[in-house]
């Protein structure tokens, strides 16, 4: 699995939407409670996942900056947002990303 941090200006709803669809069609998994940031998980064996999704994002957000990086071997991590059981902004991130 690979782990994809995506920092974007923030887009407008139709293009989060359309983004959205465009992991689902790849079966990425994603994060987004920040807006601007998305956590990814891949299973592609694409070397260059991120020039992909960069090149996604540019097709769907024309004009919005970007950066597309892949993350190994996270260490550590820290955040602060809802953390209750029924709405946990990072039960994703420990589940998906196994941190």
């Amino acid at each position: 699995m690979k782990r994809i941090v995506a920092l974007i200006d923030v887009m407008t709803v139709e293009q989060d939407k359309a983004f959205i669809a465009f992991m689902e069609s790849k079966r990425f998994g994603y994060w987004h409670w920040i807006d601007g940031g998305w956590l990814i998980t891949v299973t592609d064996t694409d070397t260059k996942i991120a020039t992909t999704i960069r090149d996604k994002i540019k097709e769907i957000a024309p004009g919005k900056q970007c950066l597309v990086f892949e993350v190994e071997n996270v260490r550590g991590w820290a955040g602060f947002g809802p953390s209750a059981k029924e709405n946990n902004m990072f039960d994703w991130i420990k589940s998906d990303w196994k941190i």
